[in-house]
């Protein structure tokens, strides 16, 4: 069981309305693809098609759409979607319910996220997304780290880096503390990797000035919390938000509280989810919320994620976010829904209930 009795009876009733307005429902897909969206910017060793999604999983989440009775067309680029959109591409479908829903983009360095939800406003075009401001601050890894410490939430003690610049204020990490450096506004572990994890020294020092170059933009470390890895979707249905936890694990089902999710890790795939019965039912009890207020001040809608580290005294740090988590069959969310007997096409139905719900909720602000 994941969820509450209540929580969990909410959720069926959101994708069971899902399922009932799916045949009067276009979802418009903004999705890069590996292998056939062409890549604007990128990294050397580091590509950002990590981020994308597979044809397999588009090809399953276009499947699970249209077994609802959903009209569906995707767009692997972000620039042919609008050019569309602009020529009344919108207008000229002509169903009752037209969502677009964003998942991987394209390009490196800040903001991009931001790029269509700001577009889908403009035009008036409804998404299944946060709007421009949250996707935005999603992809500032500083920024949301030091405003969700100001409202008391726990996350690890952060320093920013520039290259050519220094250090943000003159504030370093001290010697010997154990840090992880990640690249400052991309995801799926880009940039991350054993090198850049370890006792704080003249050497890290150096990769992390590397880093800096390498990578075209500033560089957070980042405390290293030692424990368990918990990814938390949270759900947003009207005007409520259900979290449940997922208990993060490496391939051999071996979980090790150094473990941490590189950029070679996230590539190939080698992790898998587990019940999260490992932890304290004290910390199962809070973490989802805990996982709720963050999404709360930084107004995420409709399915995100937000991941945690949790060390042996049951301590929980905040370390990553997302406003667009994959919504894959393997993703946290394919678990969840498994895990309470649900199907993957209860993912999107559920993504489409909670669209309709957000018109009676005045949770966006």
């Amino acid at each position: 069981m994941f969820l509450e009795v209540g929580a969990e009876r909410l959720l069926r009733e959101t994708a069971a309305r899902g399922r009932q307005t799916a045949a009067d429902t276009a979802i418009i897909l903004v999705i890069c693809v590996k292998g056939i969206t062409r890549i604007r910017r990128d990294h050397g060793r580091h590509s950002i098609s990590t981020s994308f999604y597979s044809a397999q999983e588009l090809d399953d989440m276009i499947g699970a759409f249209r077994a609802l009775g959903c009209y569906v067309q995707h767009f692997a680029d972000e620039v042919d979607f609008m050019a569309w959109a602009t020529a009344g591409g919108i207008a000229a479908i002509g169903y009752p319910n037209t969502f677009v829903y964003i998942g991987s983009v394209n390009g490196t360095g800040p903001g991009r996220r931001c790029l269509v939800p700001s577009f889908c406003s403009l035009e008036g075009i409804r998404t299944l997304n946060s709007d421009a401001y949250s996707s935005a601050i999603n992809r500032h890894k500083f920024h949301w780290t030091r405003l969700l410490g100001s409202f008391g939430i726990g996350v690890p003690q952060s320093w920013l880096y520039e290259g050519g610049k220094g250090w943000l204020s003159d504030q370093s990490p001290p010697d010997g503390l154990r840090v992880i450096a990640k690249t400052l506004h991309e995801d799926s572990s880009i940039g991350v990797s054993t090198a850049g994890v370890g006792p704080w020294s003249a050497t890290l020092a150096g990769h992390v000035e590397d880093m800096a170059g390498d990578f075209a933009q500033p560089i957070m470390v980042q405390q290293f919390i030692a424990g368990s890895e918990v990814e938390v979707p949270v759900i947003e249905l009207g005007a409520t938000r259900i979290a449940a936890p997922l208990l993060l694990l490496d391939q051999t089902g071996a979980s090790s509280a150094d473990d941490f999710l590189s950029y070679d890790v996230v590539w190939d795939d080698r992790y898998r989810f587990t019940a999260v019965h490992s932890l304290p039912a004290t910390v199962r009890e809070r973490l989802p919320r805990y996982a709720t207020q963050v999404c709360q001040l930084l107004n995420f809608r409709y399915l995100s994620r937000v991941d945690f580290r949790v060390d042996d005294d049951g301590n929980a740090y905040v370390i990553d976010i997302s406003t667009t988590p994959h919504l894959t069959r393997h993703s946290s969310y394919g678990h969840l829904f498994s895990g309470l007997g649900l199907e993957y096409t209860d993912v999107m139905a559920t993504l489409i209930g909670a669209g309709l719900a957000a018109d009676q909720s005045s949770a966006q602000y």
